[in-house]
């Protein structure tokens, strides 16, 4: 039997839905669409314990969490894709890049194979996406292939407080593990195609 303690050794299924609404009464996402082919991901969750000193020790330990730094390496990224996540105009092939985008805030999902068969299902709810740097190089004796890596800070949804979810599939309800990416977890509503 499968006990939800095994180690990660995958990454892949990279989805994302752009963020709509949020707040106090709810919060609601479009239609999730496929990002890119997954080579690796980063989450750097900030946060920060700090000891209070009164009376010549530490009296008690503050603990905050701050934003979460993603990092997403892909195979490569369409334009169509990219364009989405950074607030681009895009038309039959081409991208336009203005001084004044705003890239929308987006959820991001994706799936991480463990050691023992199951998976780990990842949902961030609420975060932008920075412009990603851009690197080509000449052809040589051997291919290197030049990915894109993608870089965003999430925050916590207003409606719930919340800035990501978690599920183990070796321990979850079937009925759970089925729905997880049919909608951004906890939404309200998610449009579908």
């Amino acid at each position: 039997m499968k006990q939800g303690a095994s180690s990660y050794i995958g990454a892949r299924d990279l989805v994302g839905a752009e963020l709509l609404t949020d707040n106090e009464d709810g919060v609601t996402y479009g239609e999730i669409i496929k990002i890119a082919p997954l080579k690796g991901v980063s989450i750097t969750q900030n946060s920060n314990n700090s000891p209070d000193y009164a009376d010549d020790g530490v009296n008690e330990v503050i603990s905050s969490d701050g934003a979460i730094n993603l990092s997403l390496s892909t195979a490569g990224i369409a334009d169509s894709a990219k364009a989405k996540l950074l607030g681009l105009e895009y038309d039959k092939g081409a991208t336009r890049y203005h001084k004044d985008r705003i890239s929308p805030y987006f959820a991001i999902g994706f799936k991480s194979r463990k050691a023992d068969g199951s998976d780990g299902y990842v949902w961030l709810f609420k975060g932008r996406f920075a412009l990603p740097n851009r690197e080509h190089n000449t052809k040589e004796d051997t291919a290197t292939p030049q990915g894109t890596t993608l870089e965003a800070v999430f925050i916590e949804r207003k409606f719930d407080g919340e800035p990501m979810h978690t599920l183990d599939t070796a321990v979850a309800d079937e009925e759970v593990v089925a729905d997880y990416f049919k909608k951004v977890f906890g939404a309200s509503e998610t449009e579908t195609p």
